[in-house]
């Protein structure tokens, strides 16, 4: 909640700022002659009314927030524009990350500020024209005019700043909220407008309130009409882990019935407002041609209203094609096994397919349907404890049937050795005052300031410089920096660049003779001899605080210096214990699964491996980084992610296979009441419905990891503190060294499973 509020205050803080600044006019303009031009405007139906809606009344009162945020938001419109013609721009935005999209934006601002600068120009046009023959200047000097058009464009780029700091900092977009308080600023207005027309009885109670509840029934209209979707079923292929089978679930793609939102409206708008733009820079006679043509692009003109709602349509049709692929879509789906049921992919006839690929084409979807299931039927029927992916071969495939073989590896037999009664090391704690000292230093970094001193720079002193790096009398990219703040003896730059800035004072320049390493990113530089000149600019040292009471309070709940390091010296303690206990944990399974026999199957290890890969695949992309994106950063690829997450699987293995082995042996079983208390606790942890835990992870899977976790104890509860035995040649090793060696037969077995069912591939 405080957090919350913060960022409310924020929002109301930076709305605050615009609405006074959309009070504030600029000099050398005679309000009173634009008001009266706006009032006459607003009678004839000119655009402009619309658009000082837009500014909260800026534009009218020719204020410095007068052009507001819709130069930003036509150089949005713009961006989008680009990003669909031109595929290198779509690239950047699709591919480049956080570093594309962060350029793009940049262009926004420039392109907006540039925006701001023509309208503010054709603003000042229109002020300086009049009307009646009369200037709504008061000086039509150069410096007026250089001051009018500068404060336009510089009320753009700051109402565009406070916009962006409103959505990093406050509640929204803050582009959607400043538009919306320009355009809700007009309320109090419409409201003394109504009251009037009551006053003066020129409008009744009875429209008056019949008037309130469209007015409302518009908004809920509205509202309901954004948020609503249709929602298209979609199914995922169903796929068999060992002796399970996965996926299978359906979900749904959610389409927006208005897609693209309120932007055709603005799209239109800004478009349609290009011919009275126009009119500012250049005032067409009464009668001619050019009077015509603009009185087209009146508001109250048929013509107009025609071609806004034309645009309107083009725009939405436009804009819901960008917003919504289905070619992507579609892909997305095809990638990970989804369709939509009743449908099947593709457009092409089947005669013409068959005639080009042959009739096989159509049996792909067929066996990705049938075999799963039939997989699976044949694993229960054989009683298999399956341990890693199948190697399938199809047989057989047609319009009687499928035939299949399946090379199963199994669950390999384990010889338990000894694992009741065992003893391992569990070192004891003790807190000395020096561990308390240590566990006090982040407190005192923190609470540590920087102070300027007038003196030469020590090591452990922090430099402010500017400096740039010449090669061969020459500079090159990123040697150059101002201001930078260089900590001494930190070890952040190249060796000997830091070394050379000790004894330094400020005000120094100094010439540093370095070379880069010989494994330095950037291969033109690597190894090579350069010169940095650097000037230094300040000296800084940290001034450490007083660790007193005082210090306790300013940093802690406690009251005194004393209450603080026993409750930090408590909390080292409480986790030095749970870490030995860790570690004497850990001891006991190592010995658990030394002294176990089993011949673990290469499969095993490589299906581990997998999952492990594909578990930190997901865990990237939930931050959203494409994962192939991941791996061209790092220069790894799949294999050897797999390679270098085998050591860790392999220990998986071990422990899954030893804890089973317990299981068996001890005939542990979970109970239904067991359960469902684990269904409870994990339903309160993750915040969900015990229902919707239930769907979510089967019952199997909980009673395995239930059953594991006895077994577990039954190491512990059994084992003793003391001299750890010798250590055995471990099941580790054991695969190891049969890797090295000749390849040992795997424990498998064949199944052949026929599945007369005719594939469907019409």
């Amino acid at each position: 909640m405080p957090e919350l509020r913060k960022k409310m205050l924020y929002t109301l803080f930076i709305i605050l700022i615009f609405r006074f600044g959309s009070c504030i006019p600029v000099p050398f303009i005679d309000t009173t002659l634009l008001s009266q031009y706006f009032e006459q405007a607003s009678v004839n139906g000119s655009m402009l009314g619309y658009l000082d809606m837009f500014t909260g009344g800026g534009l009218s009162r020719a204020t410095i927030f007068a052009m507001s945020i819709t130069p930003y938001i036509n150089a949005s419109i713009i961006l989008q524009l680009l990003t669909v013609a031109i595929p290198a721009l779509e690239r950047m935005v699709k591919d480049g990350g956080e570093e594309g999209r962060e350029k793009i934006a940049s262009w926004t601002r420039y392109l907006g500020v540039l925006l701001g600068l023509l309208q503010g120009l054709s603003y000042y046009a229109l002020l300086r024209n009049g009307f009646g023959g009369k200037t709504m200047l008061s000086n039509t000097g150069a410096l007026a005019a250089v001051t009018i058009i500068v404060t336009f464009t510089a009320g753009t780029a700051l109402i565009m700043w406070m916009g962006e700091h409103i959505t990093q900092k406050g509640i929204g977009n803050g582009i959607s909220i400043i538009l919306f308080a320009g355009i809700v600023s007009r309320g109090p207005s419409l409201m003394r407008t109504l009251a009037n027309l009551f006053q003066t009885g020129t409008s009744g109670i009875v429209s008056g309130i019949v008037m309130i509840i469209v007015g409302l029934a518009i908004v809920v209209f509205i509202v309901y009409m954004s948020n609503a979707e249709r929602r298209i079923p979609v199914q995922y292929a169903k796929r068999v882990v060992g002796r399970k089978m996965y996926g299978g679930q359906s979900t749904h793609l959610p389409i927006k019935v208005n897609a693209s939102g309120v932007m055709p409206i603005i799209f239109a708008s800004s478009i349609l407002s290009l011919p009275q733009t126009i009119s500012m820079f250049w005032q067409p006679e009464s009668g001619s041609v050019g009077a015509h043509i603009l009185n087209l692009f009146s508001q109250t003109s048929v013509f107009y209203i025609v071609l806004y709602a034309l645009l309107i349509l083009a725009f939405a049709y436009f804009y819901a094609s960008i917003q919504f692929n289905p070619i992507e879509i579609a892909n997305n789906l095809k990638k990970n096994g989804g369709f939509i049921p009743g449908f099947r992919p593709g457009k092409a006839p089947r005669k013409i397919i068959e005639g080009m690929y042959g009739s096989g084409v159509f049996y792909e979807d067929a066996i990705n349907d049938l075999y799963p299931e039939a997989y699976a039927q044949a694993i229960e029927q054989e009683k298999l404890d399956a341990v890693a992916w199948p190697k399938v071969e199809i047989v057989d495939v047609g319009k009687e049937g499928l035939t299949f073989k399946a090379l199963v590896t199994v669950r390999p037999e384990v010889k338990l050795g000894e694992y009741k009664g065992l003893t391992a090391e569990k070192a004891e704690v003790a807190i000395s005052d020096e561990d308390i000292d240590n566990e006090l230093k982040p407190f005192i970094n923190r609470a540590t300031r920087m102070v300027t001193v007038e003196r030469a720079a020590e090591t452990g002193d922090t430099v402010v410089i500017d400096f740039e790096g010449f090669l061969d009398g020459k500079p090159f990219d990123g040697g150059k920096a101002e201001g930078h703040s260089l900590e001494l003896g930190s070890g952040s730059f190249i060796p000997g660049f830091e070394e050379q800035l000790v004894g330094t004072k400020a005000g120094d320049e100094k010439e540093l003779n370095v070379t880069f390493p010989e494994d330095y990113h950037a291969a033109e530089l690597a190894g090579k001899p350069v010169v940095f000149k650097v000037k230094v600019h300040e000296v800084k040292a940290k001034e450490l605080p007083e660790v007193d009471d005082e210090f306790a309070k300013d940093v802690s709940e406690f009251d005194t210096l004393a209450d603080f390091k026993k409750d930090l010296g408590e909390k080292l303690k409480e986790r030095r214990e749970t870490q030995n206990q860790r570690d004497f944990e850990a001891a006991l399974m190592e010995q658990v699964m030394d002294n176990m026999e089993v011949e673990i199957p290469d499969a095993m290890v490589e299906y581990e491996a997998d999952n492990l890969v594909n578990d930190m695949a997901q865990r990237i992309q939930a931050q959203g980084i494409p994962f192939d994106q991941y791996l061209a950063m790092t220069g790894m690829t799949m294999d050897i992610m797999r390679e270098q997450a085998k050591a860790a699987a392999l220990e998986r293995v071990r422990r899954e296979l030893a804890l089973g082995a317990i299981v068996a042996a001890e005939n542990i079983t979970i109970s239904d009441e067991e359960l469902e208390e684990e269904y409870k606790r994990l339903a309160e942890q993750y915040h969900m419905d015990v229902d919707k835990v239930k769907a979510a992870v089967d019952a199997e899977s909980i009673r395995k990891e239930q059953s594991y976790h006895k077994a577990e104890h039954v190491v512990y509860d059994s084992a003793k503190v003391g001299k750890a035995p010798a250590k055995k040649k471990s099941t580790k090793k054991k695969a190891e060294e049969s890797a090295e060696g000749e390849e040992k037969p795997k424990r498998t077995r064949k199944k052949k499973t026929e599945e007369t069912e005719e594939p469907k591939a019409e």
